[in-house]
């Protein structure tokens, strides 16, 4: 009798797979940054595959990919060699490999390639939201990106895994259990721990893969000015425009580049050029008791001492 799941697409696709397959081997995670190669190798993790030492909630093995990316072929066989012998089997993820590929690809035991495949909007409006880029500029990046993927991909001969993530989102436990099949792990009892890695949205990822962390302090609040400094501690060179909400309702973005002695003084800032002042524009003025809040473009989170009552005592000064 047919089967009619087998014309589902699964978005999972083995190439090359060798029988039996050898017990060591180096998984090579490929894919476009913010594309889901934290999701693949948080998946690798639950499966019991070492992916490197002192791992951020990125995942990636930094002293290996700054080998790599020096070019520095002596430091990197050095250090595949120390894992080759910690590890019969153990991973590497880094979304800029594929730009380096003549320098890893002779240097790894027995590779293994997985390479995840998302949608080109997705992963240029995930950079702008998290790195304030060009959503078009980033969209072009992605498809460069993944022509060299796919020109990569074409000519292995060794085996290689395609996986899509938004089927692996849709298929959690097939994606899962691809990639135990893939690499020969037999690792059943792991698999409900994998499958809870896939999350679309980890808070902690999502919070700190981001630059649109802000700092700063909402100071005067009256009913003629309001006023206070702000920026980005990633990128301090960026001027931060302030949002001011009345009452949950947007009525002003102020640039915070006017001088705050006080904040370079005390080392919050390398110029102090992050102030922001204004008087409020025609029908916006709050009232005695109305909530102001301010926060940075980008940022979830209100500058200190906001949001704040008109007519409230001010916190303590901040500068």
């Amino acid at each position: 009798m047919s089967d009619p799941d087998l014309l589902k697409n699964k978005g999972v696709l083995a190439l090359n797979k060798p029988v039996p397959s050898a017990p060591e081997k180096t998984v090579v995670v490929l894919g476009a940054a913010r594309g889901g190669t934290t999701m693949v190798a948080a998946v690798l993790q639950a499966l019991g595959v070492f992916m490197g030492e002192k791992l951020g909630p990125v995942l990636e093995d930094v002293g290996l990919s700054e080998a790599v990316e020096a070019r520095n072929t002596a430091r990197l066989k050095e250090m595949v060699a120390q894992r080759n012998a910690a590890h019969p089997l153990w991973g590497w993820k880094r979304p800029a490999a594929i730009e380096y590929a003549d320098v890893w690809q002779d240097c790894f035991r027995n590779p293994h390639i997985i390479a995840v495949f998302r949608d080109p909007f997705a992963i240029a409006n995930r950079n702008r939201i998290s790195m304030l880029s060009d959503v078009f500029q980033n969209m072009e990046r992605s498809v460069q990106h993944l022509g060299m993927l796919v020109d990569l991909l074409r000519r292995q001969r060794g085996p290689v895994l395609l996986c899509s993530y938004e089927k692996a989102l849709c298929f959690p436990e097939i994606f899962v259990r691809a990639v135990d099949d893939f690499l020969g792990l037999n690792a059943a009892e792991r698999w409900a721990d994998a499958v809870r890695r896939i999350d679309p949205a980890p808070e902690r990822y999502l919070e700190t893969s981001r630059i649109t962390h802000s700092k700063g302090y909402l100071g005067v609040v009256n009913e003629r000015t309001c006023s206070g400094w702000a920026f980005y501690p990633k990128l301090p060179g960026r001027v931060a425009k302030v949002q001011i909400f009345v009452n949950d309702r947007l009525v002003h973005v102020a640039e915070a580049r006017e001088m705050r002695p006080g904040v370079k003084e005390k080392g919050l800032h390398p110029t102090g050029l992050c102030g922001f002042r204004f008087e409020w524009p025609a029908g916006t003025a709050p009232r005695a008791g109305d909530r102001v809040e301010a926060r940075v473009e980008g940022d979830i989170n209100p500058l200190s001492g906001s949001p704040r009552q008109v007519g409230a005592a001010k916190p303590g000064d901040k500068n």
